[in-house]
């Protein structure tokens, strides 16, 4: 069981470091990227050579790339999300969205979030392809979904940071038959 889950996150890493193999970033760095999201509106996001960068802002930074992998039983999938914040508060919220379409997903909300020091870490268990949320996954070609990190500081000012994931076609293969869908 632990070494399917991680075989996928080893191939999800490789194929976003292949994915990105095309372009110029590979040689020279970072490019900044245009994609498409909810409301006929764009998310600037940066790719570099593995595929996207982590992104941040004053507040706080996404501290791991979001991953969808098998849960234990090897029938559903986990998500799982990570930030870190830049100072020593306790949010009022944090909340993750997919707004790669409409209509946007909430996909994880803790409020007060569960903090270990700077750190965040939250999960969704045992995802089906009954959840909505997952209604991506039936596409063949590779996705790029962006994610809304939104911090709720203290003061009550919302902190929001957008990253961008790439699944591969055939890590959504993958995924897929986890769930036991077979094409």
């Amino acid at each position: 069981m632990r070494a399917t889950r991680t075989l996928l996150l080893t191939l999800g890493s490789l194929a976003g470091l292949l994915a990105g193999c095309s372009s110029n970033p590979i040689l020279g760095g970072n490019t900044t990227v245009l994609v498409p999201i909810a409301g006929g509106q764009t998310a600037r996001m940066t790719f570099g050579g593995g595929g996207p960068v982590l992104e941040q802002n004053a507040d706080f930074k996404v501290a791991s790339m979001p991953t969808l992998a098998p849960s234990r039983d090897r029938k559903h999938v986990d998500y799982d999300f990570q930030i870190e914040l830049k100072r020593d508060v306790l949010p009022r919220s944090i909340t993750v969205e997919d707004i790669s379409e409409d209509p946007i997903q909430t996909l994880l909300e803790q409020a007060p979030p569960a903090m270990q020091g700077r750190k965040w870490r939250g999960q969704i268990l045992k995802m089906d392809m009954s959840d909505k949320r997952l209604g991506w996954l039936t596409s063949l070609d590779d996705t790029v979904r962006v994610l809304r990190f939104t911090v709720v500081l203290p003061d009550g000012r919302a902190s929001v940071v957008n990253q961008a994931v790439s699944y591969p076609g055939m890590l959504k293969a993958l995924i897929r038959r986890t769930l036991g869908l077979n094409y």
